[in-house]
């Protein structure tokens, strides 16, 4: 996470040093990235440019197509496709993990397989927005929520 928010500072600082620092920035990312990665760029490079009023979208829709209407800055997406004309930087990979609660039967377990997964019931975006679970994997669905935070409180 460290070395994604450093990446997220320094492509945010090459933009703004080609200005003054100041005035307004609009960026856009998923809402999780905002908070694990925008926001802690951001307060750093606050230091440096005291006078930057950003303006943060936390979407996960068309976030390119904002940017090439020219109503975003910047946009931190996981996929670059339909970027048209933009500067596109790889920042580094995203990995995907399975989380539970440590009262989870499975938190015990040292290794956890597909067919463990597959006993319990999951929580998940909608059917819209792309979670990134393997397609050839079943999975049992719980519980439908469309912010990472709600998703967060119904797991613990």
């Amino acid at each position: 996470m460290r070395s994604a928010t450093l990446a997220v500072e320094s492509a945010l600082d090459q933009v703004l040093s080609s200005e003054e620092g100041s005035g307004e920035v609009h960026i856009g990312a998923p809402g999780p990235y905002c908070a694990l990665y925008v926001i802690p760029a951001l307060r750093k490079l606050r230091e440096t440019y005291p006078n930057l009023v950003p303006h943060l979208t936390s979407a996960s829709g068309s976030l390119a197509r904002a940017m090439e209407d020219g109503d975003l800055d910047i946009v931190l997406t996981e996929n670059a496709e339909g970027a048209g004309s933009a500067h596109v930087t790889r920042l580094g990979p995203v990995t995907y993990s399975v989380y539970c609660g440590l009262d989870h039967p499975l938190a015990a377990g040292l290794t956890v397989t597909a067919s463990d997964l597959s006993r319990y019931p999951f929580v998940v975006p909608p059917s819209e927005l792309d979670d990134n679970w393997p397609p050839h994997l079943p999975r049992h669905v719980g519980m439908v929520v469309h912010q990472l935070h709600v998703a967060v409180m119904a797991c613990a």
